[in-house]
Order: structure tokens, then C-alpha cells, then sequence
């Protein structure tokens, strides 16, 4: 699991209307995307947390360097910290590919975290790439546009 912690919030809110569930390719989003935390997991794979402060909303990416992607599925998940099974979690499943991310998870409050958990199988065996309930806390490492 990863986890994100932002603080930056705006006094007026997001300046891009969003919503969970959106795809974050279809939105606007992705102009100030950028990815917020990452870490290299097992077998040669990259779990990440992308964060788009315009929208206050983030997504998860998962990607797998191994070549093995045919054949088999990557799976990835992006949650609330305080709701892990909760309606704002979303989850994104994808077969025969290397990478795969979720839609986007819309941010309640300036507190919360979010968290990001993924696996991926190999010969229908599944490498679970989770880690510590709070692998991080972190202020963000890019600024808004002004």
C-alpha cells in the first residue's frame, strides 16, 4: 500500500469539476498531472499514486517492466485511507497488458490520504506489490500553475 498525503489545498476548492469514477485521460486533469509518490515493488514493477491538484483528485498507475504482460493481468486499486472498502474505491483490472491505472478518486477533505495497492500474475500466479498501511506521508513535490 501506498499512501499520499497533500496539504495544498485551494481556498476555493478544485478548479476542475471532477468526480470519482471519472476517467482521468477523459478529464482535464492530466494537464497538471503529476505522479505524487512512487515505488519500484517486486519482480521489476513500478507502483505509483498520480495527483492532479487542479482537480484535488488522484488516480493509481501500475506498470510491469517484466514483458510478461501477455497471457496475464495487472490489477490496481486507489482508496481513501479511512474508507479502504468504501465507495470511493476504485479499482482497475486489465488482461494481456503491462500497465494499467484507475479512474480518479476525488478528495473529501484537505486531510485525507489516499492509498494505492496493486499485483499482477505470472502463470496465474498473483505478485501482490502491497507494503505497509502508510508507506507514505509526504508534502508535494510539484506546484500548481498559477
Amino acid at each position: 500500500t501506498t499512501t499520499l498525503l497533500l496539504t495544498n489545498v485551494p481556498a476555493d476548492g478544485p478548479r476542475i469539476a471532477v468526480s470519482t469514477g471519472d476517467d482521468p485521460a477523459a478529464t482535464q486533469c492530466v494537464d497538471d498531472a503529476a505522479v505524487a509518490t512512487g515505488d519500484t515493488r517486486a519482480d521489476n514493477s513500478l507502483l505509483e499514486i498520480v495527483w492532479s491538484d487542479d482537480c484535488q483528485a488522484g488516480w493509481g498507475r501500475i506498470t510491469r517492466y517484466d514483458g510478461l504482460g501477455q497471457g496475464n493481468t495487472v490489477t490496481i486499486s486507489i482508496y481513501p485511507e479511512s474508507a479502504p472498502d468504501g465507495p470511493a474505491r476504485q479499482e482497475a483490472t486489465e488482461h494481456d497488458v503491462q500497465g494499467a491505472y484507475t479512474t480518479l478518486v476525488v478528495r473529501p477533505s484537505p486531510d485525507t490520504l489516499l492509498c494505492a495497492e496493486g499485483s499482477f500474475t505470472v502463470d496465474g500466479t498473483r505478485i501482490d506489490l502491497g507494503g505497509p498501511p502508510r508507506a507514505y506521508a509526504l508534502q508535494p513535490r510539484f506546484s500548481r500553475k498559477a
